[in-house]
C-alpha cells in the first residue's frame, strides 16, 4: 500500500528535459511532507501531439458513478493488481480500474515513497528512494475529469513485494524503458501484467524517516536519516 510519496516538480526540469516530456502548464512545487491521497500530484501519459506530457491530477482516481466527492480519495488512490482481496479479481477486471487500465494508463514520478512500519502506537514512516537520487516511475491508472473533478484523477498500482520486503504491499516500480510501454495504448495484457510482477531492484534504499503522527500525538520530528536495508531481516 501507499499512502504517501514525494512528487516532482520544475525544480526536476533536468528529469522532464530527459524524458522529452510536454508541460502544457508549471507544475505546483511539492509540498515538504509530501503528498497524501487528495492532493494534486502530477502523471506522465502519452499526447497525440507531443508525445507524452506531464499534467497535474489528483491522487485517488475518481469513477463516474461515485457518490460523493471524496470517494477517490478514501478509497482508490491505489489499484491491486490482483483485484480485491474478497473476490480475487485482477485489475483488468475490476468495475472501478477496468476502463483506465485498458485506455488510461499513465506514470507517477515519484522522488520516494514511504512505508508506515511497527507497532500502532509507535509506528514510523520508512522511506524508499534510488540510491542515484532519480525520481522512480511508478505504474499507475488515471481517469478523465467528470462531475466530480475539475482535473483528471489517478490511482498508483501495487502488488506483491519481493520476499523480505518490509510491507505487504508495493507500488508498480517500471524500469527505464518500461513506463513508455506502460502507457502505450498498443501494449497487450500479457505484456502489462508482466510489467506488473516485482522484481527486486538493486538500485533501491530504505531510510528510517520519522514518526508517524496523529492528529493528538505530540513527538519530535528525527532528523536523522541512517540508512538500512531494503528488505528486513
Amino acid at each position: 500500500m501507499c499512502i504517501r510519496y514525494n512528487g516532482i516538480d520544475m525544480r526536476w526540469e533536468r528529469f522532464l528535459r530527459r524524458k522529452n516530456l510536454w508541460v502544457p502548464i508549471p507544475l505546483a512545487d511539492v509540498p515538504q511532507g509530501g503528498l497524501f491521497p487528495g492532493a494534486v500530484g502530477s502523471i506522465i501519459r502519452p499526447h497525440a501531439e507531443h508525445g507524452r506530457e506531464i499534467v497535474a491530477a489528483a491522487w485517488g482516481l475518481q469513477p463516474k458513478y461515485a457518490k460523493a466527492a471524496t470517494f477517490g480519495k478514501r478509497y482508490c488512490y491505489n489499484a491491486r493488481m490482483e483485484g480485491s482481496e474478497d473476490r480475487g479479481e485482477g485489475i483488468e477486471n475490476m468495475s472501478t480500474y477496468r476502463t483506465p487500465f485498458k485506455k488510461f494508463r499513465c506514470t507517477v514520478p515519484a522522488a520516494c515513497f514511504y512505508e508506515r512500519v511497527g507497532p500502532p502506537k509507535g509506528q514510523r514512516w520508512i522511506r524508499v528512494r534510488r540510491l542515484d537520487e532519480e525520481p522512480m516511475l511508478l505504474a499507475g491508472i488515471w481517469s478523465p475529469p467528470n462531475d466530480w473533478t475539475a482535473i483528471p484523477t489517478f490511482s498508483i498500482v501495487t502488488t506483491a513485494p519481493p520476499e523480505g520486503y518490509i510491507h505487504d504491499r508495493i507500488p508498480v516500480i517500471l524500469d527505464e524503458g518500461e513506463d513508455e510501454a506502460w502507457e502505450s495504448a498498443d501494449a497487450p495484457e500479457e505484456g502489462l501484467k508482466t510489467l506488473m510482477l516485482t522484481r527486486p531492484a538493486d538500485y533501491l534504499v530504505v531510510d528510517d524517516f520519522e514518526p508517524v503522527k496523529y492528529k493528538l500525538q505530540i513527538e519530535e520530528n528525527n532528523n536523522l536519516h541512517p540508512e538500512i536495508g531494503l528488505f528486513a531481516e
